[in-house]
Order: structure tokens, then C-alpha cells, then sequence
């Protein structure tokens, strides 16, 4: 068995137009209490300064002209070096043993690839968020058989794994990629797992879409599982339980200011929108 000391780790960081959020994500990655061997920033067309930002850290920078972030992680993984590739988004931060726990989870050879629960770090109530969400996946995770689950957010995968699901993964732009990835995956009978210590923070600004946008995003979901001849029941769950927050997550969101920590009636009726885009259209 490989010795965990002896996995080297690349993570891979997609980015278009990030620069709102791209130096709290690196500075995270760059606090690991055991360092990365390798970050690798994909830049996908950005038109603001998020390149400058990251070349102000010690990041290899690519860039993939392609646009959508299917074709920036296909871009990372595949110049990825490490042994095991980590998988975040450009508003994602790690905690600090993110990369210990990786590399326990790794010493078992069976494991191909891991995800784990995350909490909003710019929204109220981080405890009862992470519980919430543990919660869920954990229960979605015992529950499917076929319909297993990466979220693109906070996952990694051995590079040996990779090698093979470059040449069979998707590339439709209504999969969600990291979905797809995980079905691939499972099809070749690799054991993807989902870790509890695993824990990353991510941003909530999804809920900023319109109700329209939202809905498609949400079609996303269920359409990876559906054309991929999957319909297992779990499928559905985690649409229902997302359309029942969104209302109050949005409404929360606009008035939360996270630099403040407090809720103010003023930033919601006053506060600036910035719509999200489908992943696949960035």
C-alpha cells in the first residue's frame, strides 16, 4: 500500500471571472497544514483581473478557451501531476486539515474518488448548516445504489482514475459535470465515497438566479441521472429539498452582509443583485 506521506496532491481550481473571490479561495488553500504539491488555476476567459490575482500566489495558471467548466476541469485534471486531484470552486474555502484528511482517506486503495459536506460561509449559522448538510448527504448517499454523487465544490479523485473517465465522461451542457463524472465512475465500478471530515465552506450566492435560471439549474440536476437512464428515487430529494430553501435562502442572502456578520432590512431593499449562470454557460 502507498504510504500517505508518498501521494502527491494537485488541486485544480476552474475560474472565470472570480476575482471577487479567487484570493479568500487560494488563501485557504495556501494555510494547509500540509501544503499542496501543486495548484492549478484553470482560467476560462476571464475578462476581469482574477489571472493577476492568482499569479500573485504560487499557482500554475492554464487557460482553456472552451467556454464552460466542463471543459476548464477536463483542461486541470489533465495537467495535473499529483497522484490525487482535488476539485474545488473559485468561492470555496478549505478548512485547514482539508488536504489531512485527504490523504487519510486515500490510504485506503479501494477509494478512488471523495466528497464531502460543505456549510455556507457567507450566510448565518454555519454550525446548523454544516449538521443540515452532513445530514442530507449522508442519508442521499446510503439511499442511491446507482445515482452516487461528486460535488464539484469539494471532491477529489486519483489521477490514475482520471486517465480512464477522460475518454468516457460527458460533455453535454445539460449534465452537470461532476454528476456525470460520478456515474461514469460508478459504471466502471471504481467506489466513490463521501467523507464526513471532509469539510469545505461554500459560497451561497447560487440563490442570487432567478426563479427561471434556478429552475434550470435544478433541470440540470435531475436530467444528468435521467439521461443517463437512472431514476432512483433519491434523484429527487435533493430537488425538493433545495426548491423548499430557495425562497428563504435568496431572501436571507440579500439581506445578510457576511463582513458585518448581521441582517440589515436596508441591504435587502437597497442591495446589489449579481445574477448566476448556469455552470455550464461560464
Amino acid at each position: 500500500m502507498e504510504q500517505k506521506q508518498d501521494l502527491k496532491i494537485t488541486m485544480v481550481i476552474p475560474a472565470f471571472n472570480e476575482a471577487a473571490t479567487i484570493e479568500g479561495c487560494l488563501t485557504a488553500i495556501f494555510a494547509q497544514q500540509h501544503p499542496f504539491d501543486e495548484v492549478i488555476l484553470v482560467d476560462n476567459n476571464s475578462t476581469d483581473n482574477t489571472v493577476e490575482i492568482a499569479r500573485s500566489f504560487n499557482v500554475k495558471v492554464i487557460q482553456e478557451d472552451r467556454q464552460g467548466v466542463v471543459y476548464a476541469r477536463d483542461a486541470g485534471f489533465d495537467a495535473a501531476t499529483g497522484d490525487i486531484i482535488g476539485r474545488i470552486d473559485a468561492d470555496t474555502l478549505l478548512e485547514p486539515n482539508w488536504t489531512l484528511e485527504l490523504l487519510r482517506v486515500f490510504e485506503d486503495e479501494e477509494v478512488t474518488a471523495v466528497t464531502g459536506p460543505v456549510y455556507y460561509h457567507d450566510m448565518p449559522g454555519r454550525a446548523t448548516g454544516q449538521k443540515a448538510d452532513t445530514f442530507i448527504r449522508t442519508r442521499l448517499d446510503k439511499l442511491s445504489v446507482k445515482a452516487k454523487f461528486l460535488f464539484g465544490s469539494n471532491m477529489a479523485i486519483r489521477k490514475s482514475a482520471w486517465n480512464v473517465m477522460r475518454e468516457v465522461v460527458c460533455h453535454e451542457k445539460a449534465y452537470h459535470e461532476d454528476l456525470d463524472l460520478a456515474i461514469h465512475l460508478v459504471d466502471y465500478e471504481y467506489q466513490i465515497i463521501l467523507d464526513k471530515k471532509l469539510v469545505a465552506g461554500v459560497s451561497s450566492r447560487r440563490v442570487e438566479s432567478s426563479p427561471a435560471d434556478f429552475r434550470k439549474y435544478m433541470k440540470m440536476f435531475s436530467d444528468t441521472y435521467k439521461e443517463h437512464g437512472i431514476r432512483e428515487a433519491s434523484v429527487t430529494i435533493p430537488i425538493l429539498i433545495y426548491w423548499s430553501v430557495y425562497p428563504s435562502m435568496k431572501l436571507l442572502r440579500g439581506a445578510y452582509n457576511p463582513e458585518t456578520g448581521r441582517i440589515s432590512l436596508e441591504k435587502l431593499l437597497l442591495g446589489k443583485t449579481d445574477l448566476r449562470k448556469n455552470p455550464m454557460e461560464e
